[in-house]
């Protein structure tokens, strides 16, 4: 199973939203240590400059095969 996740704050509506097969929160883990390491080519990272508490949260869960689709989805469905 793919899950759809959110990277937000409380403060604004600026968000990220990807996939993984793996739990959420280590894919936050690893979003987190690409920017802190300076691997700055994920459009997280905007949110990580704000230097601000982010969180993160399941969307939806899908199959491997509609991956691209739902998360397309949601990025169009999201701030």
């Amino acid at each position: 199973m793919i899950t759809i996740y959110e990277i937000y704050n409380d403060l604004d509506s600026d968000s990220y939203v990807g996939s993984t097969s793996n739990s959420i929160f280590v894919r936050f883990l690893q979003h987190h240590l690409d920017y802190a390491s300076g691997k700055n080519s994920c459009s997280s990272a905007k949110l990580f400059e704000k230097n601000i508490e982010l969180k993160i949260r399941p969307i939806e869960l899908c199959s491997e095969e509609d991956r691209m689709e739902y998360e397309k989805y949601w990025i169009g469905q999201t701030p």
